[in-house]
């Protein structure tokens, strides 16, 4: 059995398509083989690295009707898979079922609040466990750690918790100084106080640093095929279509009322500008081939911006 793990684990560290885990575990299946606990976390692990939510949904599944005794290993993949693809119900169930958590646990939790409109949820779960959260940042790698305070600080933006924006900031800047994330979000902070000169020094500080940062991108999960966009991605094959969309949505919320909050674009330009900024993000050029009554999983690379939602 264990012949088969270096296998997934190379798969998962390639980054390769997703039909790749369901592959694996079929291969399996055709052999004979009954995964166990650490071959099932890793095939979860796998589906969350492309969003697959229902494969991994069945992989638990056969995994429970083989009657193998779960591991912390396994419900904490189970829990990271549910909180990357935004299913908090199933989520927040997940984690009350088990009898022993650890610091992936909360820490899952705490990132996956922040990162799905739950910042308020995340913020009181970490001032519930302060001095325990405290002592669990202490114990992780840089790695982890950064990722806690990269989804508290979104927290912090949608509730206006500045003081602890601060914090969560100065320890970014620590951790990795070279990330233009942290930059990124104290000067969008500065911005939305209309601090425009404390925006535009942080933006030149970054230039300076040769801080680069990566282009904002969506993925949607449709018909067991990952589609992914860039902000005004001009790039695919249905462009005209996709915009023409887009056009139309805009329009037609409009004739209902629908006023985007400007406070949200944090840039100095005027109200047309920001419109025409606002209707082509990545979030958006997604809507074209899901179906009417269908759930969109949208998946982000950074922070998504409120007056999208």
């Amino acid at each position: 059995m264990s012949s088969h793990g270096p296998p997934l684990s190379q798969v998962m560290h390639k980054r390769t398509p997703m039909k790749n885990p369901g592959r694996f575990f079929c291969d399996m299946r055709i052999a004979g083989v009954s995964p166990d606990q650490l071959i099932v976390a890793n095939i979860l692990s796998a589906c969350t690295e492309v969003t697959l939510l229902k494969f991994g949904k069945q992989i638990h599944s056969d995994f429970i009707k083989s009657g193998l005794r779960s591991s912390l290993s396994v419900e904490n993949s189970l829990v990271t898979m549910h909180a990357k693809c935004g299913c908090l119900d199933d989520l927040d169930a997940i984690f009350v079922s088990m009898h022993i958590r650890d610091v992936i646990t909360r820490t899952t939790l705490i990132v996956c609040y922040a990162q799905n409109g739950k910042g308020g949820d995340s913020l009181r779960f970490y001032d519930a466990k302060l001095e325990e959260a405290k002592e669990i940042l202490n114990q992780m790698d840089v790695k982890h750690d950064a990722t806690v305070w990269k989804a508290l600080l979104a927290a912090c933006r949608v509730h206006g918790n500045l003081q602890f924006g601060e914090r969560t900031t100065t320890n970014l800047f620590e951790l990795e100084p070279m990330n233009a994330m942290p930059y990124v979000m104290l000067s969008n902070k500065h911005s939305e106080a209309r601090k425009w000169d404390d925006a535009a020094k942080i933006r030149r500080l970054v230039k300076s640093k040769v801080i680069t940062k990566g282009p904002g991108c969506s993925w949607i999960e449709m018909n067991c095929r990952v589609r992914t966009f860039i902000s005004e991605d001009r790039g695919h094959p249905r462009e005209a279509e996709i915009y023409s969309k887009i056009d139309e949505i805009v329009r037609r919320t409009k004739e209902v009322g629908y006023v985007p909050d400007m406070n949200f674009f944090l840039h100095d330009m005027d109200r047309e500008g920001k419109e025409v900024g606002l209707a082509y993000h990545s979030e958006k050029l997604g809507l074209l081939a899901s179906q009417t009554s269908a759930p969109i999983r949208m998946f982000k690379n950074e922070f998504v911006e409120i007056v999208l939602l």
